[in-house]
């Protein structure tokens, strides 16, 4: 396990860095988000989540740290849909939300579920699965699961590489998408 520094607000060169990685970050949003607002959210909550946990502790690979934190934010807008789905099936949904209004439909991701996204993990063929649950839920490092795993690093990053790829493919099975292609 990485040990993480305790660190005062996040520093300039942070931020700096963050900056830097944005264009990267939308670009990976655009891709699970397939709407330019969403996916401006997701970069927005994802540098908010960076800079919050940082206040606590200092981020060794800051590539690595921003890709769980991308891969926590969608999943958690993703369990906040079906939470609110859920809710409102049984007729418990509270206050209701304030409507947006956005043209068009909307995007495929806010039709995955946890569940959705649970399964479609458990159909990847193990290895792949293996290094995605390690990465994707667990948030170790792609050293820590080629030790673990005894795995070479490299072969940890083209297998979570597929790994996604393969969810894409099978979450787009699932719900289909919604920017037409």
């Amino acid at each position: 396990m990485i040990a993480l520094r305790k660190r005062e607000p996040p520093a300039v060169d942070l931020v700096a860095e963050l900056r830097d990685a944005e264009p990267a970050l939308l670009a990976t949003a655009r891709r699970l988000c397939a709407d330019a607002a969403e996916a401006r959210e997701l970069v927005h909550d994802v540098i908010e989540h960076t800079l919050r946990q940082a206040e606590r502790e200092e981020p060794g690979d800051l590539s690595a740290w921003l890709t769980a934190a991308m891969h926590a934010c969608f999943v958690e807008r993703c369990g906040a849909r079906a939470r609110r789905a859920a809710a409102a099936e049984r007729g418990d949904a509270g206050p209701a939300p304030i409507p947006i209004e956005r043209p068009g439909e909307e995007p495929a991701w806010s039709r995955i579920s946890a569940a959705d996204l649970r399964a479609a993990v458990d159909e990847l063929d193990p290895p792949l699965r293996d290094v995605y649950v390690l990465h994707g839920f667990e948030h170790h490092s792609y050293d820590e699961i080629a030790a673990r795993l005894g795995l070479p690093r490299l072969t940890v990053g083209i297998r979570l590489g597929r790994a996604r790829r393969r969810l894409r493919d099978i979450l787009i099975r699932r719900v289909g998408r919604a920017d037409g292609e």
